[in-house]
């Protein structure tokens, strides 16, 4: 038996990692990432400097998305200029979408080594506009309850930029979600099965937020930030969270750096006598079991002590895509699936 060669197991964590996000990004339409990232994986088994670079980082590569920052970290030095030789072949940066030399990447990162160690210490700000098609769908879907009105809580809200899902607009066979003249609009195509369609959803009278990393909008690196995690090749994404970004420049919904535990049981706490949402997507995992027992405590103790329905919508990861699950005061549901950048959601 060959002997064990301390960091084994992490190099072998590491690189199912980058295994893993290239599958995804593939199935997710990136070919341009899943080919670079196929080639990291093969610089991290052997010893390479991508993977002597990731060697050292968060004991848990796959859930602290290491992959996504990294790739985030190098995409953004594009997008400011810096990295010519990418920004050739990044569409997001006006490139022609052919594949990555392993080479040029890592002479960016090489370049910009001590901006990329911060980088990966940092957490990633997708904020996927396309995720709102949840919240658009669930408004209506409310109503079945007898909710006309509510208190909307999200956590992990970046930017908040799901929390104007109100102002973006989708159509389905069973009519239309949202507002028909945004400039964030999801077509026919984004659904496998359509949820329902009433005549007056339920309206969000208090739209929240906290992140303890939270961006704004308002500033420009931040802006950039959001738009670095968007994979280069995916245009219609980038374009998407472009206009999303305009129009949440002009909202004044309340967005708190805050962590989610304290934030909820906050926001649980006041005498409001609306129905509330606590809703959150592709969040969990970034928690700790400290604050996500502490979500599970606070709602718990709200549903026991108040008479307004408190109702918990998650959109999480459950193998190849997502479950959209609701604990209502009655009971729990799960009244849809969704793909993890919104497209393929199916009314269950």
């Amino acid at each position: 038996m060959a002997p064990v060669v301390p960091g084994d197991e992490k190099v072998s964590e590491t690189s199912m990692a980058l295994a893993r996000q290239a599958v995804a990004c593939r199935e997710l339409g990136s070919t341009q990432y899943a080919d670079l990232l196929d080639e990291l994986v093969l610089d991290t088994d052997r010893g390479g400097p991508i993977g002597r670079l990731l060697a050292d980082r968060p004991e848990r590569p796959l859930h602290s998305a290491l992959s996504l920052r990294l790739l985030g970290a190098v995409h953004r030095i594009a997008l400011r200029g810096e990295a010519p030789e990418l920004a050739a072949r990044f569409p997001s940066c006006g490139g022609d979408g052919s594949p990555i030399p392993l080479g040029d990447f890592e002479d960016v990162v090489h370049r910009h080594r001590p901006e990329i160690d911060v980088e990966l210490g940092n957490q990633v700000q997708t904020n996927e506009v396309g995720r709102s098609i949840v919240p658009l769908s669930f408004v209506h879907w409310v109503t079945t309850l007898g909710v006309t009105d509510l208190d909307w809580i999200e956590i992990g809200a970046s930017a908040g930029l799901n929390l104007h899902f109100e102002k973006y607009g989708a159509e389905c066979e069973s009519g239309s979600l949202g507002d028909p003249t945004s400039t964030v609009r999801f077509d026919p195509s984004w659904f496998v099965s359509s949820p329902p369609v009433v005549r007056e959803p339920a309206t969000c009278r208090r739209l929240s937020g906290a992140d303890p990393f939270a961006l704004d909008v308002n500033d420009s690196d931040d802006s950039l930030r959001l738009l670095s995690f968007v994979w280069p090749d995916q245009i219609e994404r980038f374009e998407r969270l472009r206009a999303a970004i305009g129009i949440a420049t002009a909202s004044n919904i309340e967005l708190e750096r805050r962590s989610a535990d304290h934030f909820v049981q906050e926001r649980l706490a006041d005498d409001s006598s609306l129905p509330r949402v606590v809703f959150h997507s592709i969040v969990w995992q970034y928690l700790s079991s400290e604050v996500r027992n502490g979500v599970r405590d606070a709602l718990a103790g709200a549903t026991a002590s108040r008479d307004a329905p408190v109702i918990w919508l998650r959109m999480e990861p459950s193998g190849s895509a997502a479950d959209v699950r609701v604990t209502v005061y009655d009971g729990g549901r799960e009244p849809a699936e969704i793909g993890y950048h919104g497209r393929g959601f199916r009314w269950l």
